[in-house]
């Protein structure tokens, strides 16, 4: 749902995640399943409410210590660092997901 070309679809699914990835058993299963590169193409969205629930997904996963080393090799960091981000609350989750990796790592 995540590749979908609806937009609605896409920020529900970005949201469903973000609270999945709240608990450690969800974290790893999203990683698993091949949950990071989309999310990563979703802060590409010109929607920043798309925007938002990705970069919360991507919190979510990056609290679980066995994830940092796939968010980090697939580009999460980068991605974050020069990605231009709509809200600024968004913007907030991207720096806490930033050094919440550099703790973790």
């Amino acid at each position: 749902m995540l590749t979908s070309s609806d937009v609605q679809l896409k920020e529900m699914s970005a949201f469903a995640l973000g609270r999945l990835a709240q608990d450690t058993h969800n974290q790893a299963g999203i990683i698993l399943n091949g949950g990071i590169t989309p999310l990563l193409n979703l802060l590409d969205s010109k929607s920043g409410p798309l925007q938002h629930n990705s970069a919360f997904s991507l919190y979510g996963l990056a609290d679980n210590e066995d994830n940092v080393v796939d968010l980090i090799r697939t580009g999460v960091v980068q991605k974050l660092l020069e990605g231009e981000f709509i809200f600024q609350p968004t913007k907030d989750c991207v720096a806490k997901t930033l050094k919440r990796l550099e703790e973790k790592n």
